[in-house]
């Protein structure tokens, strides 16, 4: 009886221990299973060590997909060497660097002329048409991007918009009587630099606002055979603009954009006294190139 009491005892005691053993040892598994270790001397304790590809220096990350497919042999290796495993660096965005592109769309101005016609000291004419300058416009761009913060992002953008924007205008003394004095606005181009702040939407998208300056130069017709007037000059204006764009990634190094801005510009008055102030709402889209996309080491 005594016998089978010290059987059962040691029995127990052996379950506790196998069960305290197994857990102890799946710890260590679980902490240091991406670990490699080296060999050591007697009595000395192991070392955790890291693999490198051959002919790598050391920390350097492999390019995705070098190794992809292979098994891994001695072959592929040059050896140990001590220090923590590979912890993967982020790839650069495609949106941090310099880029330039190309855009196509729509410029819609208003011009509010303020007309004022003075001759030998008196005011002959007055009125105040508003001229919707619409048409074609195309815009070179080249700029710098950068991812700061995740998903945080900041830009800073030059821009040359070539536009085909103009409209033109018979105005009479009153709303139903013939023209006696025709007006003209000629949109030749704008210019100028925005900052960008945007945020990244996964991995593809950005979605960012603008803001900046942009200068106007436009033309301006007016003549007038009833008041024996002939006048075209060119003008150039100041203004502040604002928008919003979105861009998404199509394929390496490419993006294609869409983006609204509006303007708004400071007045400007021609010889002949006519006091114009105009505005813009542009649509564009457009093709982005990225350079600089490599991977950071």
């Amino acid at each position: 009886m005594r016998k089978q009491q010290q059987l059962t005892f040691f029995k127990t005691g052996l379950t506790i221990s196998l069960l305290t053993f197994s857990a102890f040892a799946w710890t260590q598994i679980r902490d240091y299973k991406n670990t490699v270790p080296r060999m050591n001397y007697k009595g000395e304790s192991p070392v955790l060590v890291q693999k490198f590809y051959k002919g790598e220096e050391e920390n350097y990350i492999p390019q995705e997909g070098k190794y992809s497919g292979q098994v891994f042999t001695s072959e592929l290796y040059q050896g140990p060497i001590e220090g923590p495993g590979y912890t993967p660096k982020e790839l650069r965005s495609l949106h941090d660097g310099f880029y330039m592109g190309v855009e196509a769309g729509y410029d819609s101005y208003k011009m509010r002329s303020n007309i004022d016609t003075v001759i030998d000291g008196v005011s002959v004419f007055q009125q105040n048409p508003e001229l919707n300058a619409v048409g074609l416009s195309y815009t070179l761009l080249g700029g710098y991007g950068r991812v700061f913060d995740d998903p945080l992002y900041a830009g800073l953008e030059f821009f040359y918009n070539d536009s085909r924007a103009n409209t033109s205008q018979n105005v009479g003394i009153f709303d139903d009587q013939e023209g006696i004095y025709y007006i003209k606005s000629v949109i030749l181009g704008t210019y100028g630099v925005s900052f960008l702040p945007g945020i990244k939407l996964g991995d593809t998208a950005l979605l960012f606002l603008k803001g900046g300056y942009t200068r106007l130069d436009a033309k301006t017709y007016e003549t007038s055979g009833v008041l024996n007037i002939n006048n075209a000059q060119s003008n150039g204006s100041n203004g502040i603009h604002f928008g919003l764009g979105f861009e998404v990634d199509v394929c390496k190094n490419w993006s294609v954009r869409g983006e609204y801005t509006h303007v708004n510009f400071q007045s400007f008055t021609t010889r002949l006294g006519t006091r114009i102030t105009p505005s813009n709402n542009q649509f564009m889209f457009g093709v982005i190139l990225h350079f600089d996309v490599i991977p950071v080491q």
